[in-house]
């Protein structure tokens, strides 16, 4: 019998391997696409760190605030030399992209006027300088500050001209990534496969859980991961950020109870586990406000909820009930 995938994103990081393992150029970028929160930059940070035991060098280049070419090409530069990227030789930055460039501008007589260039010759430049068999990473396309044509026109050059290995990161959902309405026809150009992330949540959970440094709330999680992976699924946001910030608010409630033996009643721990993140999970997606919340403690909560169960299936919500979070009259099944 096979074995089944824990993994979610299995099929596409094997689908990743050969397409940078290819000794053809593929011709095309690859796009992996998800909405906010669905783990975009944790399965990219993952994957370059297994491209880096594979032997191969990835490079990454943050899209957000990018305005022209040359900020791609400084971040390029800042990877391939690190040392140049430090606070302490920033000032000899210019100095040095010149050197790689072979030229250095000359102020001869200090009036802050260009008197001329210096041609400088270095052994194996091109070598030195080149992203020559890197795998291009770039991410938060529809944060970018560059046109959608402008952009993947950029991108495109390393992937048709150079036959580079591009992978693009976007929120395709964002209304930015549309705003021409050319984006379709330039995408069909450039990108030759997407792919949808999947939340990993599981090993999402693992990560958050090292963050914990308490070990009190620490133990009590590490032995409800179960639940609290259920409390995540049954939301059905899929986003991973409020799976985060709920597991930190519980560790915050549990370090403030002082009773001792509290972690030796199932039920109580279960109750609170369950509460906790599902409240700390409604509050982030914008179903459950403040005021709610100070609501349903002055009253009986399991009561509450076992009534909004009985509430008319299926109600339909007004524009005004969607944009107002969650209102007494709102139906949230999965919440017991």
């Amino acid at each position: 019998m096979q074995t089944p995938i824990d993994d979610p994103n299995q099929a596409l990081q094997n689908f990743l391997d050969r397409y940078c393992a290819s000794n053809t150029a593929p011709g095309y970028a690859v796009m992996l696409r998800g909405p906010w929160g669905s783990g975009k930059t944790w399965f990219i940070d993952q994957y370059q760190e297994r491209l880096k035991t594979q032997g191969k060098r990835p490079l990454y280049v943050s899209l957000f605030g990018v305005s022209k070419p040359s900020d791609i090409s400084d971040q390029f530069f800042a990877q391939i030399h690190p040392v140049l990227a430090n606070a302490k030789v920033q000032k000899t930055w210019a100095i040095a992209k010149s050197l790689l460039k072979g030229t250095i501008k000359i102020d001869l007589d200090r009036d802050g006027k260009e008197d001329g260039t210096l041609q400088v010759a270095i052994p194996e430049l091109d070598k030195w300088a080149s992203t020559e068999g890197a795998i291009l990473i770039f991410d938060d396309l529809e944060r970018c500050g560059m046109s959608n044509e402008d952009i993947l026109g950029f991108i495109n050059q390393f992937v048709e001209h150079d036959g580079y290995r591009v992978l693009v990161v976007a929120n395709e959902e964002a209304k930015s990534i549309d705003r021409e309405s050319g984006f379709a026809t330039i995408k069909e150009k450039v990108i030759g496969r997407t792919f949808q992330i999947r939340p990993d949540a599981s090993a999402a959970l693992t990560h958050f859980l090292a963050e914990v440094s308490s070990r009190k709330s620490h133990g009590i999680l590490a032995e409800k991961q179960n639940e609290v992976l259920a409390v995540f699924q049954r939301a059905d946001y899929g986003n991973l950020r409020q799976l985060r910030q709920a597991v930190f608010d519980f560790s915050d409630i549990w370090d403030c109870l002082q009773a001792d033996g509290l972690d030796q009643k199932a039920e109580f721990v279960n109750r609170l586990l369950n509460d906790v993140l599902t409240l700390s999970i409604e509050h982030r997606a914008g179903a459950l406000s403040v005021s709610d919340m100070t609501e349903l403690g002055v009253q009986d909560r399991s009561k509450y909820f076992n009534e909004k169960e009985k509430a008319s299936e299926d109600a339909p919500l007004s524009p005004k009930e969607m944009a107002g979070g969650f209102k007494p009259e709102v139906q949230h099944p999965w919440i017991q």
